[in-house]
């Protein structure tokens, strides 16, 4: 059969006391962890959402009302509220594999969320994480103007529009289940 993590075939009850039932569905396990799925989903597409607004509003530069509100967003440091949206696959998978069969990572839906949610992640990690650090950067030495960082902020911009839109689309895909 294999070793400590091999799986039962499938049709098998789950080598758990119950059977697995207390994680199968509509149970209280299940449902925490559908909720953990769906609010990493959130709050990593609030993060997105809220770096491009700030880097709208960065544009309009230092000395705009809303530079106090900029100098606070892009200080220096880690972003983690986006970095949560690695966690909605890990959830993910759990559930499927908590669904007692009910859902297979073959599924159209799956599929098709997984790979909106790679192309949000490769969008996140190739052009906007990068180009909010080089914000950062130019915000916390003195927030000069300059071509170079109204080039970041414009990437910041609609890189968020972008992954935004694809961590959006996977949400309705998931929710939808077509």
């Amino acid at each position: 059969m294999g070793g400590v993590l091999a799986m039962p075939p499938a049709g098998s009850p789950l080598p758990f006391a119950d059977g697995g039932r207390a994680l199968a569905p509509g149970t209280p396990a299940y449902t925490v962890v559908l909720l953990a799925h769906v609010a990493a989903a959130l709050v990593g597409l609030g993060s997105v959402v809220a770096s491009g607004v700030v880097g709208v509003l960065a544009r309009r530069g230092p000395r705009a009302p809303s530079a106090g509100a900029v100098r606070r967003y892009f200080r220096p440091g880690p972003v983690v509220a986006g970095r949560v949206l690695y966690a909605v696959p890990v959830l993910g998978f759990a559930l499927v594999g908590m669904s007692r069969g009910a859902f297979s990572a073959g599924d159209g839906f799956v599929v098709a969320g997984l790979g909106l949610w790679a192309a949000a992640m490769l969008g996140a990690e190739a052009v906007l994480w990068p180009a909010e650090r080089r914000v950062r950067r130019a915000v916390d030495a003195g927030w000069v103007p300059s071509a170079a960082l109204d080039r970041d902020l414009r990437h910041v911009v609609r890189a968020a529009a972008s992954v935004g839109a694809c961590v959006a689309a996977a949400m309705i895909v998931m929710i939808v289940k077509p």
